[in-house]
């Protein structure tokens, strides 16, 4: 593995599954490597390839994003894993809609934004999706 990996907090406005991936393969080579008896330099090498993140706490947060696969292959499919599934964090829905909403050309955002309550917009648009927490944040996935 040489490309980045980013580490997922839960606190990205978009999250993608192949990311998550990613990031979960990443954390599976440093559970089964010993951090604690390695040089500066084998950890160096080690960031370098991977990326490195702040602290890590390695099986809660492969545990928890082992839980997302999970249940996100339960609802979707193994394959719409793979292909990437979006992820949206809860926060970040109103401006993503509206955004949706403005590049699929269904309304002119620039005319009417000041006057569109965008939270209302995005809870009626929420039942197009289904709800996940990753790290107890809450994100939304269109079904």
């Amino acid at each position: 593995m040489n490309e980045q990996v980013e580490r997922i907090s839960g606190y990205e406005d978009i999250l993608d599954s192949r990311d998550i991936q990613k990031y979960i393969e990443w954390l599976k080579v440093v559970n089964d490597t010993d951090i604690e008896n390695m040089n500066e330099d084998e950890l160096d090498e080690l960031y370098n390839e991977f990326g490195e993140g702040d602290e890590i706490v390695v099986i809660e947060e492969l545990e928890e994003l082992l839980r997302v696969k999970d249940d996100t292959i339960n609802m979707f499919g193994y394959d719409a894993w793979n292909d990437g599934i979006t992820f949206i964090n809860d926060d970040y829905f109103p401006e993503y809609i509206k955004i949706y909403l403005e590049e699929s050309g269904i309304i002119d955002v620039g005319f009417i934004s000041c006057h569109v309550n965008w939270e209302g917009v995005a809870r009626d648009m929420s039942q197009d999706y289904r709800s996940i927490d990753i790290f107890g944040e809450q994100f939304w996935i269109k079904n």
